[in-house]
Order: structure tokens, then C-alpha cells, then sequence
């Protein structure tokens, strides 16, 4: 009986220790979560979250509770979990909460949820994410955000004391493109004050901040088109500026998403009524978009002989106007899906994105190289590369390329 009761004793400690994830402290209020954290040496992980909040439900069951996110956050933080919306239920703790976490949103901007804030064991705030983070994303941040080059709120401090630093200045844009906070006055003011676009990290900061054709830099796009793809290579303006045109105006009106992915509305667009529309709004270089519309277009409706054909078009006619992962991203299809067509259209796509091939280390990018060199007749060049890099491939695709490098070797046709 003395037994029995004694392992009734240790049952509950033995379940503490076997629980993983993130150990967030419970019956704490802000006064005391900041006091553990400084007598720990430990910085404060907060989740801000609400009720009705799908994305923090999310994190709640399949992120926080991973054992490896547990092990870095055990280990570096003090964690807790603030509800940042009314709970009529609440105990007092949970509503003094309520009214901390009023002060959290005026002052951190807290507006999205979920949201992660991050303060020093001094209890001093340095760094916010915004939005569900999956295990990987989550991952890196716990493990660099200690690190001031990385903090948001600790880099505003350090500008607003040093406003002509100029790599205190990069870091800060960096880290707020991290948080949520990235304003387009940041990039430009930033860009005027290093001297402009004459550099790749400037030229690449302003194209990656143009989002939209209402941003100010959209037109900078094709007016310094030629200075910024000498600085980021052959396509990158391109790729932006069509993208951008793509998204607003044709990627909703062609095509849905939906639970199970994207779906087609119909497989026959009216190109001319759509030449029309874009051409009201971006009259500029309007041909050479609308054959950029339909690779897009072929490609997302597995359409494989029009996207072979509008890419021979694309490729014929405007040979500098396509950046290298795209390059690597058409070809890649080329070689994984297209069928009828002979050599001779392989040897050329081959041709043209093998420079962009080579820059890649992606694993995916080398075995869809290796499928257009087998195509070739390279059997003995092609067979080495997938086989290097199929070890390494991704797990939902790895027995796709298994079974090909398997016809490769008996001399099939793929």
C-alpha cells in the first residue's frame, strides 16, 4: 500500500517531466513575470492572442507544443500567454492582464494576432513578430532574437540616438520588415541618405519594397530598369514589375484559391478583352506583359503544350527579361512536365538556364537540371546529379524523382 501511495505521489511529477513544448508560467501577473525573468537572466517571450483567433490556435497545437521549439524557449525565456480580448469569465489576474495588454497595444502597436513580443530580462521590450509562425520560422527567431542586430524596438533606439548611422539604419529596416513595422518613408529616406540606387543591396531593398502599383517606386521599376538589372542581374525588374500587374488585375479574375489549392475559372480567357484592361491601366511594354501573363496563366492551369509554346515565344522575344529563379522555375516545369516536344526545344530551354542552374544549390533546381540534360542525351552527366541530390530532396517529392533517376538509368524516355 506505502508503494501505491508513493507512485500516486511521483504520477504528477513524472507527467511534468514528460510534457514538451513551451512551459508557460501560469498565475503570474506582469510585475512578477518580469521579476522571474530578471532573477533567471532570462529574456520574456509574451503571446498576445485572442479567443477568436484561428491563427493563434494553430500555433497552440502544432507549434508551441513541438519538442525542439520547447527546448530553446525552456531554456531562454520566460514565457506567457496574455488574452488580449474580453473574457466576461475572467478571474481578476486575467483582467488586471486585460488592461496590461491595453497598454501593450498603444505601445507596441499590437493589431494582429497572433503576436509574439519579446522583452529583455530587464523587462524591456526589443523585438515583435506579427501573424503564425510555423515551426521553422518560430525556431529562428527564438534562437537570433537575443542577438540586438536582430531587434526591432532595440535598433529603433539605437537610430534615434545615431540618425546618420548608416548600417544601424539597414539593420533597423531589416529588423523591421522581421516585425511588421517596415514603412516605405524608411526605405526611401534610407536609400537617399546612402547615396541612392548605386549599389545591389539599395537596388534590391527598393524592389523588394514595391509591392504594389500604387507604391512610389512602381514606375521606378521600368524608368531605372536598366541601372537596377545591372545591379540585381537580367529579369529582376521585370519579374517585379509584371508580377505586381499579374497579382492585381489577373490573379484573382483567372483563378481562385480554395482549401485544396488553386483552381482555374476557365481555360479559355478572353486575352483580348484582358489586353484591353491592362492596357487602360499600364499601357507600358502591354505586349510583352501579356505574353508573360500567359506562362503564368498556361503554367497555373497545367495547360503544359500552351506553356511550352508561350515560353518559346517568351524566350524568343524578349531574351533579357527573365530573372534566373524564374528561368530555373520555367525550365524546371519544362523538364518535369512537358512531354511533346523534341529535343532541339529542350536543348534550347537547357541552353538558356543553365547559367541559372548553375548559381542554384537547391536540390530541386539540380535534379530538374539533371532531367533536362538526360533529355538531352547527357544520360551520363544527368545520372550523377539526381542521384547527389535526390538524398536531400524533399520527403512529398523525393519518390516523384526516385522513380525518374529509376528510367533515367535503364535508358527510358521520362
Amino acid at each position: 500500500m506505502k508503494k501505491l501511495m508513493v507512485l500516486l505521489l511521483l504520477f504528477p511529477c513524472v507527467l511534468m517531466a514528460q510534457e514538451k513544448g513551451i512551459q508557460f508560467v501560469k498565475g503570474f501577473n506582469w510585475e512578477q513575470v518580469k521579476a522571474k525573468a530578471k532573477q533567471e537572466n532570462k529574456y520574456i517571450l509574451m503571446d498576445c492572442y485572442t479567443s477568436w483567433c484561428g491563427p493563434c490556435k494553430v500555433m497552440d497545437n502544432t507549434v508551441f507544443p513541438d519538442e525542439t521549439i520547447g527546448e530553446i524557449a525552456n531554456a531562454k525565456f520566460i514565457s506567457v500567454k496574455v488574452q488580449f480580448d474580453e473574457d466576461e469569465a475572467g478571474d481578476p489576474l486575467k483582467k488586471e492582464w486585460l488592461a496590461q495588454s491595453r497598454t501593450f497595444v498603444k505601445e507596441y502597436k499590437v493589431s494582429g494576432y497572433p503576436t509574439l513580443l519579446f522583452f529583455n530580462p530587464d523587462g524591456e521590450i526589443v523585438h515583435k513578430t506579427v501573424g503564425l509562425q510555423r515551426v521553422p520560422h518560430l525556431k529562428e527567431t527564438l534562437e537570433t532574437v537575443t542577438n540586438p542586430d536582430y531587434q526591432y524596438f532595440t535598433l529603433k533606439r539605437a537610430v534615434a540616438q545615431n540618425p546618420n548611422d548608416k548600417d544601424l539604419q539597414f539593420k533597423k529596416i531589416e529588423a523591421a520588415k522581421r516585425a511588421g513595422e517596415l514603412s516605405k518613408d524608411d526605405v526611401s529616406d534610407y536609400i537617399a541618405m546612402s547615396g541612392g540606387l548605386n549599389s545591389a543591396q539599395n537596388a534590391k531593398l527598393m524592389i523588394t519594397n514595391t509591392n504594389s502599383s500604387k507604391d512610389a517606386t512602381f514606375q521606378e521599376l521600368l524608368n531605372k530598369r536598366d541601372s537596377l538589372n545591372a545591379l540585381l542581374g537580367e529579369g529582376a525588374t521585370e519579374e517585379r514589375y509584371f508580377g505586381i500587374i499579374y497579382f492585381e488585375n489577373l490573379q484573382n479574375t483567372l483563378g481562385r484559391k480554395s482549401p485544396s489549392g488553386y483552381y482555374i475559372l476557365s481555360t479559355t480567357p478572353d486575352w483580348t478583352t484582358i489586353e484591353q484592361n491592362i492596357k487602360a491601366k499600364h499601357p507600358e511594354r502591354i505586349q510583352e506583359f501579356m505574353d508573360y501573363a500567359k506562362i503564368q496563366f498556361f503554367k497555373a492551369a497545367y495547360q503544359w503544350d500552351n506553356f511550352a509554346k508561350a515560353l518559346e515565344t517568351y524566350r524568343a522575344d524578349y531574351p533579357n527579361s527573365t530573372s534566373d529563379p524564374l528561368k530555373r522555375m520555367y525550365a524546371g516545369d519544362v523538364a518535369y512536365f512537358v512531354k511533346d516536344v523534341d529535343v532541339k526545344y529542350i536543348q534550347g530551354v537547357l541552353d538558356w538556364s543553365k547559367a541559372a542552374f548553375e548559381k542554384s544549390t537547391d536540390d530541386v533546381d539540380q535534379m530538374n537540371y539533371a532531367l533536362l540534360l538526360y533529355r538531352t542525351g547527357a544520360k551520363d552527366r544527368a545520372i550523377p546529379i539526381m542521384e547527389e541530390h535526390i538524398v536531400f530532396a524533399p520527403a512529398n517529392v523525393q519518390q516523384n524523382y526516385a522513380d525518374l533517376l529509376d528510367k533515367m538509368k535503364l535508358g527510358k524516355m521520362l
